[in-house]
């Protein structure tokens, strides 16, 4: 990777950082220039406008969520059903572990603060949510194929559900700090939706 194309690496992910934990408004551009000692001049040789960064921030978190999906959904040495409850749990686990309940969903935050005001913005944030509907859909398909799972509605229209449900669990566990809405979910996933 060139030197250039490193800082600018660089520079999206202590953006993503910043505005994981303060929002779009609430992050400066001097403070992220300041995050990676430069200054605040040197942010524009690598993207136009903070709408631009902010663009390129969504496409970069998007890539990584994307790969770590594939990477949890296809593991062929376990059944499609194992496969869906070990992505949940171990976000779970990201969230109580690593997070301490706090943060909670970067593209729904995003999504809630930007989607009114900025179409740019909202079509990136939408476009993140998504990605990961086709990917859980085909493991979806899978697990009911093999008969694990019994669900009457399209694979699709599951995974969209599935996805809006951890996502609403995940607003429940950041105002609440408690990592309990994340565990009910994944009890009613299991023991319910994917029956």
């Amino acid at each position: 990777m060139k030197r250039k194309e490193q800082k600018r690496a660089e520079i999206i992910e202590a953006g993503a950082k910043i505005f994981h934990m303060k929002g779009y408004n609430g992050t400066g551009i001097k403070e992220i220039s300041d995050s990676c000692n430069m200054l605040k001049g040197s942010f524009y040789n690598y993207f136009e406008s903070k709408e631009h960064f902010a663009v390129e921030v969504l496409k970069d978190y998007r890539q990584k969520f994307v790969t770590q999906l594939q990477e949890n959904l296809s593991d062929g040495s376990k059944s499609p059903l194992e496969r869906i409850k070990n992505l949940f749990l171990g976000y779970i686990s990201y969230y109580e572990e690593e997070l301490q309940c706090s943060l909670g969903c970067f593209a729904s935050s995003m999504g809630q603060e930007m989607s009114d005001i900025n179409d740019t913005i909202r079509e990136s944030t939408e476009s993140l949510m998504n990605s990961g509907n086709t990917l859980l859909a085909q493991c979806l398909k899978e697990s009911r194929d093999l008969g694990e799972t019994h669900f009457e509605m399209s694979a699709e229209d599951m995974s969209y559900y599935v996805w809006n449900s951890y996502r609403g669990a995940i607003l429940s566990m950041k105002v609440s700090k408690s990592i309990e809405p994340l565990k009910l979910f994944y009890k009613f996933l299991t023991e319910v939706t994917l029956r």
